[in-house]
């Protein structure tokens, strides 16, 4: 299992930043703007001013501690039970752990809105008020940037609407897949058979080594 997987977003950012390194965007329009003419096809771009407030949904006396080792989660429901099947690696030989988390799961029919902000954030909104009118007798704002930036971070101080995002009982039932029979190219199985020799071979080989070392020790 490796630590970092590589997906087509990786990719995408990537476009970003270099396009970012080239062009400047001052305000989120800008931004949104660059983001548009980064990468194609051309993506859709919108704005989530609010979010749905899961952290208080989840909030619960039952803690799920030490699990900074464990890699593999497996997730099952029986009739109302809910449990959760965990180990370090995906091993056939290491065995599952269990426990019952049925009183953990929230209700997602009806979650909160987050209102207000988190003092860190509001600190964040004041220092760049603060900062305006630095960044515009800097040169770094025009009038047009100034007022947009006063505008939005008024905003923050206004009471949200629902976001505009679905919520997870919305999206579509999982299925399992139809299973398939995984099939490789001739020359990747030939790979694979060589490997797996080899290692085989290093393996047989290693105790005769360190039989060899230690009779050299002892003479």
């Amino acid at each position: 299992m490796v630590g970092h997987t590589h997906e087509d977003v990786d990719q995408f950012f990537s476009r970003i930043s270099v396009k970012c390194h080239q062009q400047a965007a001052v305000t989120l329009p800008d931004l949104h703007q660059l983001i548009s003419t980064s990468v194609k096809p051309m993506p859709y771009i919108e704005h989530i001013t609010s979010l749905w407030d899961f952290r208080k949904l989840s909030t619960s006396d039952y803690s799920l501690c030490d699990f900074k080792d464990i890699h593999h989660f497996v997730f099952s429901k029986a009739d109302d039970k809910v449990s959760l099947k965990f180990k370090n690696w995906p091993l056939h030989s290491e065995p599952y752990s269990e426990l019952d988390v049925t009183d953990v799961i929230p209700d997602l029919e009806v979650p909160s809105i987050v209102e207000g902000m988190p003092p860190k954030f509001r600190s964040v909104v004041t220092n760049m008020s603060g900062d305006l009118e630095k960044w515009m007798s800097t040169g770094r704002f025009i009038h047009q940037h100034l007022d947009w930036w006063k505008d939005y971070l008024e905003t923050f101080s206004q009471r949200k609407a629902r976001p505009n995002v679905p919520l997870p009982t919305n999206f579509q039932k999982y299925k399992n897949p139809k299973k398939q029979t995984p099939t490789l190219e001739s020359n990747i199985t030939d790979l694979i058979d060589k490997h797996l020799k080899k290692m085989s071979e290093e393996i047989s080989d290693s105790p005769r080594k360190e039989k060899t070392l230690s009779n050299v020790t002892h003479d």
